[in-house]
C-alpha cells in the first residue's frame, strides 16, 4: 500500500487548509468534508496511508464543487438541483457535488424555498400564470411538490391569483383571442376552471 507524506499544512480560514504533499500536489480542503483522518494528527512530514490521502483527495474534490456553487450563486439563487446540475456538467461528481450541496444548505447559503420564492416574485411580474402552471415550473426546476405548493401559497397572498387572471385576460383579448380560444389558453396558463368561470361572471 502507497505511503503520501503531508509536506505542509497551511490554515486559510476557520475551516479551510491548503495541503502540500511530496508529489507535489496540493489542494484546498474543508475540514469538515474529511470523514476518516482526524486533522489534529497532521503535520509536516506526517505519512498518510493510501486510504487517508483519498479521504484528503475526496474532502478537496468536495471543495473545488463547493466554490462552482458558490460561483453560481453569486449571481442569483439556485435550487438544488439546478446546481446539482450544473456541477455535474462542469465534471464534478455526484458525490463531491452532494458533499458540497449539503454544506452549503446547512449555512443557509442554498434553499430551495428562498429560490422558489425569489423565482416566483420574478415570474409573476412579467408572466400571468395560475396555481398548477406555476407549481409545475418549480417542480421542474427540483423545488418538492411540498415546498412548491407553500412558496406558491404565500406568493398568492401577496399577488391574488384572481388579479393575475386578469392580467391574463387582457393580455390574451388584446392577442385577439376569445371565447373558447380564449379560455383555453387561461387553462394553458394553470388558472383552473372554477377560478375561469367565477371570473367570467363578472365580465
Amino acid at each position: 500500500m502507497g505511503v503520501h507524506v503531508l509536506n505542509d499544512l497551511e490554515c486559510v480560514s476557520k475551516d479551510c487548509v491548503k495541503c502540500l504533499f511530496d508529489t507535489e500536489v496540493s489542494f484546498f480542503v474543508r475540514l469538515s468534508y474529511l470523514e476518516q483522518y482526524n486533522v489534529d494528527d497532521a503535520a509536516p512530514g506526517v505519512e498518510l496511508s493510501e486510504e487517508e490521502f483519498a479521504d484528503f483527495v475526496q474532502a478537496g474534490s468536495a471543495f473545488a464543487a463547493e466554490k462552482c456553487a458558490v460561483g453560481y450563486l453569486a449571481s442569483r439563487e439556485h435550487s438544488r438541483n439546478q446546481l446539482r446540475l450544473k456541477m455535474l456538467k462542469k465534471a464534478h461528481s455526484e458525490e463531491a457535488s452532494n458533499k458540497a450541496l449539503d454544506f452549503l444548505e446547512r449555512e443557509g447559503w442554498l434553499s430551495d424555498r428562498r429560490f422558489a420564492e425569489e423565482w416566483l416574485r420574478s415570474r409573476g411580474a412579467h408572466h400571468y400564470e395560475g396555481r398548477s402552471r406555476l407549481m409545475r415550473e418549480l417542480q421542474t426546476r427540483g423545488v418538492n411538490k411540498v415546498l412548491a405548493s407553500e412558496a406558491v401559497e404565500r406568493f398568492f397572498e401577496d399577488t391574488p391569483e384572481e388579479k393575475q387572471l386578469e392580467k391574463a385576460y387582457k393580455k390574451l383579448s388584446k392577442q385577439g383571442k376569445d371565447g373558447e380560444k380564449l379560455i383555453n389558453a387561461l387553462i394553458r396558463l394553470g388558472f383552473s376552471n372554477k377560478i375561469i368561470k367565477e371570473f367570467l361572471k363578472t365580465r
